[in-house]
This record gives structure tokens, C-alpha cells and sequence, in this order.
């Protein structure tokens, strides 16, 4: 039966959306939980007595316990009222923390305060990030702070599949899997991404197989195709296709519950739903409508999906796929079927890839060159592991078949591990520090997009969109260029118990630290890196914070505790002696560091600075009491550790 179109005027469309798009800002309001009257923040609490719920597993880090908690009861007036907004909370790490559970309900004694915003310059928004979560607020608990009142107050079906999930990683570290091999098995079949190493995590990203780490739409579909191999019995049976449906939308939904719900196993989840669905209906709908229709779906529950990174790249690949997998397909057409077959996979690799490439280089600013020969390796590796885990679990009762199983898995994981390292170490693996911003990510979808409506359309006006964005486009990055070049900055970034200043002249610079800062690469990627990709900076030079250095071409040139850059004058006081001089010394920015023993009043005896800078070397008993003497002596001052890194753009 041909299905009618259904054509709606144009006032009726924009109507349409407007109340769609009004809809939308209400629920995401009314999610929020910040703009409710009963948020924790709202009411004042005495002795900052709070009861709270753990509503996900708790993560055992180095030092600390890391738990998402729920406010349940705040102490007010010596009696205890409802609240509720949650809560991310840090436990002083024992071993009554370690036992933690998702579900348990806890007395605590804490101080809670608003997340920070970043405290480097383009360093990653965790306030942001867990904005987008509905957390607002963080708290570090201390030993004896708190007290276990009673478990068991989750949800009862998220709490059975969390105590499954950590039954089924035992049964993991019970067969001897363990290391890099457990942690990358855990994640990708059961969605644990907690034990994965930095460089690991490197390895994967650069090659571009970061998606294999977490459970994604490509797990979810392989336990569909599985289960419908297994339940393709009861189509022959009497109402068996129902019966079919129902078990396979419980065992898709509880192995999302099972992996954690993130927002590509939602995708998944969600649109594999509507397909079941609409097969047992006998109805073949559109599969662009059903992607939509699914996130449609999942943001009425949770309208800051939108916003989560991960559900962007997952829903963007899928309708990357949709669009031009089939165009690209037909691009070459092997005669052999083995090709024949890779080619198919390649194509759709390629359409993902084409779709989420401004996007990923958005958020991550990188491209990985060899993402095909990835493909391949993902392709030969990804499902076989999965399969291979699922068997350990299904005969880790059987002696020695389990052992066997498990050294299996354990050579499969090793392999896909070292191919895919293989891959990140090949020359010109990775092209990294490619900038875009918002404005240029929207642009070049829109040249996208031009251009795959004059392919499929063959209408000439999309020849005119698209040249005339791509000049605008090139503008922005002839502006983007032409502000690096000019650019003349100083800046004390904000580094806990470390001294690090950078001097940029255009895109060259010169980076004085404390040489533990020099020597771990983590740490200026983790606090500098993002900063030198916004600005434009390739180079990284770096010289010891006691070492002298002279660069006329730069210009820049440091004595001692002296600078000369451009037309400042710095000094850096970290261990005082007094200095008796005839005329104070005229100084632009007069750094403190390293806990300098010296009073205000003392420095300015010596020296006339514009700003004291008091560093993130410093103590903060320390910087507080610089800050009361500076206020007495009507002094200018920047404490880094309380406003972040100190920015200077110098003319």
C-alpha cells in the first residue's frame, strides 16, 4: 500500500518548529535541576550536615573515591529538610571508601563549594562538562566525615545491573586477565573505561580508534544481529514474532542499562527500538526518521544530551552513513567478493568519517591521517574480541575450557593493542593543533552540505552557496592568521605547586618553568597544550626556571631573576634578600613564587611594579596574607590561585 506525502503550508512549518524549539527550552529548564526551588545550594544547612545518595558506581582513583551523589536532607534549624541536585563528591581514600556502592545512603559533614571554571586559558570546561550532567557542585570529604546509614536505594533494576557488571569483571580478573588486556576488554563489552591508561588512550585517539573503548552503536548492533540469529526460531511459532520483539527490546535496553547508558548505546538503543517496532508492524520506515525520531526520543529525557560530545559524533556518524554511504559504494565496484565486501566497510568508515571531521577537529584538534588502515584493523579485531569476551564469561564455570578461553582473548586484545599502537607510531600518524572555531565547524557543514545537495539535487545555486561560504571561510582563517602574527602575550599559568610563565611573540615563544614542569610531558599537554593550538603555536621551547637565556631576534632576555620581553620588565622573587638601593626599580609585573619569605612592604622598598603576581607555587595561607598587606598598601595584585592564570596582552 502506497503511503500518501503530506505536504504542510509554510506558516504551518514554522509553527511547527517554534513550538517544537519552545518545547524544547522547557523541558531542558525544567531538567535543570539548578532552577529548582528545593537545590541544596537554595537552603543554608547547619554544620553543612547533609544525607546523600550514591546514583552511580563509585570510582576508586589514586588518593581519592570519586562518587556522583544525589542531596537527599539538608540540616536546617536542627531539623532536617527534603533538597535535592547533585553533588560531584571526592572521599579521602580507605578502605571503608573503597567499598562504596552505588545506592548507598550516607550522613556526611561537607563543605561544598561550585565547580571552578578553567583555570588556564583554553584549558578543557569540567564545570561546563559536568554543567551538562546536571552537577553544579563539588565537595572533598575527609576520614570520620562521613557515616553509611543504611544500601539498597537506587533503582533496583540499575542497581542488579551494576552489581552484574562488577560479577562479570571479576570473573574477568578470576581467569587471569588483567593489565592493559582487562582494561580494554572491560570497556569494550562492559563500558568500564576507568582502568585505561593515558597512553593507551593516546594509541587509540591517534589512530582514530578511540570509539573501540567505549561501548558504542557498533556493540549494540552486534548483540542485535546476534540475538536475531539465536531468535530466529520463533518466527515460525505462533505469535513468535512478538515474542521475538519483547525479548530483544529487553536485552538491547538491559545491555545498555548494563554498560552505562552512555549516549551512543542510547542512539543505539534507541533507534534499534523503533526498527524492532516498526518490523513488527510490518512497516518499513525511513531510516533517516527513525535516527531522528530516537533522538527526539532520548532528549525529552534528557534534554543536555545535546550538549555531550559523544552523543554529537554518534548521531552526526550515523547520519553521515545514511546520506553518503550508497554514493560512496558505487564509487568502485570489484568484482571479487572479498574486496567487494571490504570495500562496503571501507565506504561506510569513509562516510562517518567525512561527517564528523569538523566536528571532531572542533573539540579535539586532530586528525588521524591512517583512519582507513584503522578501519581495517577495527574491522578484523572489534567484533571477534567481543564475541571471544562473552565466551569467557558463558563457560567461566568450566575448568581449564575457561583457562584456554581466557588466554584466547588475552592474545586477541594484545594484538588489537599493538596494532593499533603500531598504527599511532607510523610517520604522519596523526595531524595535530588544527584550530577551529564554532563559527568556521558551522561554515564548512554548510560547504558540506551545499555540495551533497548539488550532487544529489544537481541544482547550480548550491555551486554559489558553497564558494561563497568557502570564501568566507578562508577570511576567517586569513583573520585567525593575522591576529596570531600580531599577538604579543604574557602569561603565569595556574599549575598547583609549580612556577610556569610563557613569553609569545606571534606564534614563536619561550616557556620559563620548574624543570619537574620540563620534564613531564602530561602536564603541558594536560595545561598548556589546548592554549598553543588556539594561538596558533607549533614550537615548544623551554628553559629552566635558574637558567639564564638571551634571544635579540625574539626579543627576550633573562639574568637571574630579571626579564627583559618586548618593552616589560619583570622580575621573579623566589628565595629575598633584601636589597638596598638608592631608586626603587620600575618594574611591570613583579612575580612572588615559592613561598619567597618577604612581606610586601619589604619588596616595595626595592621596586615600583604596575602588578604583583602572586603564583600557583605559592601556599594559599601565604598568598592570603600577601593579599591583606597589598590591600593596606593600596598595591595592585593577581593571586593566580584564586582568578586562574594571569593573561597579559602587551601592545
Amino acid at each position: 500500500m502506497q503511503s500518501k506525502k503530506i505536504f504542510l503550508s509554510p506558516q504551518l512549518f514554522v509553527l511547527i518548529h517554534i513550538l517544537l524549539i519552545a518545547f524544547g527550552f522547557c523541558i531542558t529548564t525544567l531538567y535543570n535541576e539548578y532552577n529548582q526551588s528545593l537545590h541544596f545550594s537554595k537552603l543554608a544547612s547547619d554544620h553543612n550536615l547533609y544525607i546523600v545518595n550514591i546514583t552511580e558506581p563509585a570510582e576508586v582513583k589514586e588518593n581519592s573515591v570519586k562518587a556522583i551523589v544525589q542531596s537527599m536532607q539538608s540540616k536546617r534549624n536542627n531539623k532536617w529538610e527534603n533538597c535535592n541536585g547533585s553533588i560531584m563528591v571526592y572521599f579521602q581514600k580507605d578502605s571503608n571508601t573503597e567499598k562504596l556502592q552505588y545506592g548507598d545512603l550516607l550522613l556526611v559533614n561537607a563543605d561544598i563549594t561550585e565547580v571552578n571554571p578553567p583555570q588556564n586559558p583554553a584549558a578543557f570546561d569540567y564545570k561546563n562538562y559536568l554543567a551538562h550532567k546536571n552537577i553544579f557542585h563539588q565537595a572533598y570529604i575527609k576520614k570520620g566525615k562521613w557515616i553509611k546509614l543504611t544500601s539498597g536505594n537506587g533503582n533496583p533494576l540499575k542497581e542488579f545491573a551494576t552489581k552484574l557488571r562488577q560479577k562479570l569483571l571479576h570473573i574477568f580478573e578470576e581467569n587471569n586477565i588483567n593489565g592493559r588486556e582487562y582494561a580494554v576488554i572491560s570497556a569494550i563489552l562492559l563500558g568500564q573505561t576507568d582502568k585505561i591508561d593515558p597512553e593507551l588512550i593516546k594509541d587509540y585517539a591517534g589512530s582514530g580508534a578511540i570509539h573501540v573503548l567505549s561501548v558504542s552503536g557498533m556493540h549494540v548492533g552486534l548483540i542485535f544481529v546476534s540475538l536475531s540469529i539465536l531468535l530466529s526460531f520463533l518466527d515460525k511459532v505462533k505469535r513468535g514474532k512478538w515474542i521475538k520483539t519483547i525479548l530483544m527490546l529487553i536485552a538491547i535496553w538491559f545491555y545498555a542499562l548494563l554498560t552505562g547508558m552512555s549516549p551512543s548505546v542510547l542512539r543505539a538503543a534507541a533507534m534499534l527500538s523503533f526498527i524492532i517496532i516498526g518490523k513488527s508492524l510490518r512497516r518499513d520506515a525511513d531510516t533517516l526518521n527513525i535516527l531522528l525520531a530516537s533522538a527526539f526520543f532520548i532528549l525529552m529525557f534528557n534534554p543536555f544530551l545535546i550538549a555531550d560530545v559523544g552523543f554529537q559524533l554518534s548521531y552526526l556518524a550515523v547520519g553521515g552513513i545514511i546520506l553518503l554511504n550508497d554514493a560512496i559504494t558505487k564509487l568502485f565496484t570489484p568484482s571479487n567478493y572479498i574486496i567487494a565486501k571490504l570495500w562496503e566497510t571501507t565506504a561506510v568508515s569513509i562516510a562517518a568519517q567525512i561527517i564528523t571531521t569538523p566536528i571532531s577537529l572542533l573539540y579535539f584538534h586532530q586528525f588521524p591521517n591512517y583512519f582507513l588502515l584503522t578501519n581495517i584493523v577495527v574491522l578484523v579485531f572489534a567484533g571477534v574480541v567481543m564475541y571471544a569476551g562473552i565466551f569467557v564469561l558463558l563457560v567461566s564455570f568450566i575448568p581449564y575450557v575457561s583457562t584456554i578461553s581466557a588466554k584466547i582473548l588475552v592474545f586477541l586484545v594484545f594484538a588489537m593493542n599493538k596494532s593499533i599502537g603500531f598504527i599511532e607510531g607510523l610517520p604522519y600518524a596523526v595531524s595535530r593543533g588544527i584550530n577551529i572555531n564554532l563559527f568556521e565547524c558551522i561554515l564548512i557543514y554548510i560547504i558540506m552540505f551545499a555540495l551533497m545537495l548539488l550532487i544529489f539535487r544537481k541544482a547550480k545555486h548550491y555551486v554559489i552557496i558553497a564558494l561563497s561560504v568557502c570564501l568566507l571561510l578562508f577570511s576567517s582563517f586569513t583573520f585567525k592568521s593575522y591576529q596570531h602574527l600580531q599577538q604579543k602575550k604574557f602569561i603565569v599559568y595556574s599549575i598547583p605547586k609549580t612556577s610556569v610563565y610563557e613569553f609569545i611573540n606571534g606564534t614563536e615563544q619561550i616557556i620559563i618553568a620548574d624543570s619537574s614542569f620540563i620534564r613531564d610531558e602530561n602536564l603541558f599537554g594536560f595545561h598548556i597544550l589546548n592554549n598553543h593550538t588556539a594561538l596558533g603555536i607549533n614550537n615548544k621551547n623551554m628553559i629552566p626556571k635558574n637558567e639564564n637565556c638571551c634571544n635579540t631576534a625574539f626579543p627576550f632576555f633573562k639574568k637571574g631573576n630579571f626579564i627583559q620581553f618586548i618593552n616589560q620588565r619583570i622580575a621573579i622573587i623566589s628565595q629575598w634578600n633584601k636589597i638596598v638601593m638608592k631608586q626603587k626599580m620600575k618594574l611591570d609585573y613583579l612575580i612572588l613564587s615559592g613561598n619567597a619569605k618577604t612581606s610586601i612592604a619589604s619588596v616595595l622598598q626595592a621596586f615600583d611594579p604596575k602588578l604583583i603576581i602572586f603564583d600557583s607555587s605559592n601556599s594559599l595561607w601565604k598568598t592570603e596574607k600577601w593579599e591583606n598587606e597589598s590591600k593596606l598598601l593600596k598595591q595592585e595584585y593577581y593571586n593566580v590561585q584564586k582568578k586562574g592564570a594571569f593573561v597579559g596582552n602587551l601592545e
